[in-house]
């Protein structure tokens, strides 16, 4: 990655200052870590493993993000700043994560991994379906006329604590990621092809709508319990997938959702023609333009090297910190915004762009993400960045453990597909997005329960690690 950016630079004929260079190399160096580990033990890369995925997202939007806006400063108008001192403090916070991920003793989790139960498939089959059945009702509410496309829209996306739809939307992929379990854990081969049906079937709708993420959760619905029960998903499929993000989902999907931010009484019937449109657009673009618009669109995204570099010139010099607000979610969330219709939201995604220049003062409805390591130095300053980081490792450390100890337990696999994303993409603060994802897994623990899927674990003697089970074939 860091080679292409070179290559880029030449390509452009665009100096880079030679610190944003040695800093981008040292945090690839960093990056590594994990994947090195692994080389010396001679063991196989457990590519799902938290500090796998979590150090090239880190890396891309970091690094290589410091790199492009080096390299092409003019594609990031207000949110024009020099990339180095965010890239240090990122530089700074990954190996903190890391000792904190790797000094804590998997056997210490042993007791808490124990007490996730197992299932029984036929009822866990029919509390997926119900979870699917309630979230596609909620999901049915984007096809209502206005609300279909993203931009022309405010409806709530799934992982948000500020609608009762929001919360229910979610649940689909709650079920989904249950139904995935089952059929990857039984081998049924019908289960499975439900599985992927029901996935290619959900994509297909939701694409059209421009809520990307959406097809992020249905992804990790099922290759999180595809990876723990049938094969590990490897590095270089991890690697594709992000190339992919950047060199298709996010420069087509621009010209997609900027094509449909003008749409009125938007419904499905509007999507041919913006399809011809956005492929209108690439067509007049040539190899070098897209690459070029590629690389704007998806780091005028995930540019968090400039966003640290706002949020240190901001705070606490011109605003103070926050001292712990933006965490506060993890106990209103506990509270359903049924029972409490005024339930703070605690989102300061607004006002920290508009504090930090991002954003105009005038423009109230746009949110600046400030990533999780931001959180932190938002929070509590520098040291907030220490000690949260070696708090995030020992986080990340435990929700995986607790599949590796609980002989990778079907409830455990359901908790930690829930967390996954929200744990290693960065962007997303963890403050207000882990609460949420607790919520949904005890949404889908409840519903397993009344349903009469959940049963005892039987004890083994054997000593604690993930191993891999034999699975039987099944006739459907």
């Amino acid at each position: 990655m860091l080679f292409a950016a070179w290559i880029t630079q030449a390509a452009t004929n665009r100096v880079v200052s030679g610190s944003v260079v040695l800093a981008s190399f040292a945090l690839l160096l960093v990056c590594l870590i994990p994947l090195i580990r692994y080389r010396f033990q001679r063991s196989p890369t457990r590519s799902i493993e938290p500090t796998i995925t979590f150090s090239l997202i880190y890396f891309l939007v970091f690094g290589l993000g410091a790199m492009h806006a080096a390299l092409d400063p003019t594609a990031y108008g207000r949110l024009l700043a020099d990339p180095l001192p965010g890239l240090l403090i990122a530089l700074a916070g990954l190996p903190l994560l890391l000792i904190g991920y790797y000094a804590l003793p998997a056997k210490s989790l042993q007791s808490v991994a124990a007490r996730f139960p197992d299932w029984n498939d036929r009822p866990a089959i029919v509390a997926a379906g119900l979870l699917m059945l309630v979230g596609a009702a909620g999901l049915s509410q984007v096809f209502q006329s206005g609300r279909y496309f993203f931009l022309a829209t405010t409806t709530s996306q799934p992982s948000s604590d500020q609608s009762v739809i929001g919360f229910l939307q979610g649940l689909f992929f709650v079920g989904l990621t249950i139904l995935a379990i089952v059929a990857f854990k039984s081998n049924r081969r019908a289960l499975v092809w439900a599985v992927v049906i029901i996935a290619l079937a959900c994509a297909v709708a939701l694409l059209p709508t421009g809520r990307r993420y959406w097809l992020l959760y249905a992804a990790a619905a099922v290759v999180i319990p595809y990876h723990f029960y049938r094969r590990a998903i490897p590095v270089k499929m991890i690697v594709a997938a992000l190339l992919a993000l950047v060199f298709v989902l996010y420069p087509v999907g621009q010209l997609y959702r900027t094509a449909s931010a003008s749409v009125l009484n938007s419904g499905p019937s509007q999507v041919p023609g913006l399809v011809q449109s956005a492929a209108s657009d690439l067509s007049k673009m040539t190899p070098g333009e897209y690459l070029d618009f590629s690389l704007t669109s998806a780091f005028g995204r995930v540019n968090y090297a400039l966003i640290l570099t706002r949020l240190e010139e901001t705070y606490p010099q011109r605003e103070d910190y926050l001292y712990g607000q933006t965490y506060l979610p993890a106990v209103t969330s506990l509270i359903p915004r049924y029972f409490w219709q005024d339930k703070p939201t605690f989102d300061y995604y607004n006002q920290f762009g508009r504090s930090t220049g991002i954003l105009l003062p005038t423009d109230t409805g746009t949110t600046v993400l400030f990533s999780s390591v931001g959180e932190l130095y938002l929070n509590f300053g520098p040291i907030g960045l220490v000690v949260g980081m070696l708090l995030y490792g020992l986080l990340f450390k435990s929700f995986y453990s607790v599949v590796e100890m609980s002989r990778r337990s079907p409830s455990a696999v359901l908790l930690y597909g829930l967390v996954f994303l929200d744990l290693v993409r960065v962007e997303g603060p963890l403050g207000p997005a882990l609460p949420g994802d607790l919520r949904w897994f005890f949404v889908g623990v409840v519903t397993l329960f009344v349903c009469g899927a959940i049963r005892g674990r039987q004890r083994d003697p054997s000593p604690g690690g993930l191993i891999r089970q034999p699975v039987v074939a099944r006739r459907s």
